[in-house]
This record gives structure tokens, C-alpha cells and sequence, in this order.
């Protein structure tokens, strides 16, 4: 529980220490997006589509297994649709072939 006088006021120097510790993160973060927004805007100067680095930054985190099921759920939607979608994120990666689900009637 955070430290009061007999008042429940809570300590000053607490409370201060707190609120500037969230406004230098803050700050920190307006920069960080500054930095980012630029290198977005030398990628895109430098030809590269910056929507397709993001996705990229995406990908990367992800482990394979979750890769898997994102490329094989947007491929059962897509082919829903009747889309003929097959992303090279998905072809390229070695994977044991699963049968593809079946969607389910909706009555």
C-alpha cells in the first residue's frame, strides 16, 4: 500500500518521483516515434513500401508456429472469398501440410 500521513495523503516526494518518471517515458517515446516515423520516411525515399516493413517487424517477432496459423487462416478466409491468395511468407517456410479446415455452414 502506498505510503501516507495520518491524513491519507500520499507522500509528496512518492507521488512526484512517480509523475516525472511517466513524463520522461513519455518524452522518450515521443522520440523514439519521431526516429521511427523518419526511418519510415528514408524507407519509403529509398524506394521500400514502409506497409510492407511493418508487416516484416511483424513477422519477425512472431515464432513459425504462430506464422503458420496466421498465413493458413488468411488463406481459408481469402479462399472463402474466392481469392486465389498465397503469400511467399507462408509458401516459403518449411512446415508439415495440414489439411485445410473447413469452414462451417452457417445455418
Amino acid at each position: 500500500m502506498a505510503e501516507t500521513d495520518q491524513s491519507n495523503t500520499p507522500n509528496p516526494d512518492k507521488v512526484k518521483n512517480y509523475v516525472e518518471r511517466m513524463e520522461a517515458i513519455d518524452e522518450e517515446r515521443r522520440e523514439l516515434n519521431a526516429d521511427k516515423s523518419q526511418l519510415m520516411k528514408d524507407a519509403k525515399d529509398d524506394g521500400l513500401n514502409p506497409a510492407v516493413l511493418k508487416k516484416i517487424v511483424k513477422y519477425r517477432r512472431m515464432d513459425v508456429g504462430e506464422r503458420e496459423r496466421e498465413a493458413e487462416e488468411l488463406e481459408l478466409y481469402a479462399d472463402a472469398l474466392g481469392m486465389q491468395l498465397r503469400l511467399p511468407i507462408a509458401e516459403d517456410m518449411p512446415r508439415q501440410r495440414k489439411p485445410k479446415r473447413q469452414l462451417e455452414a452457417v445455418n
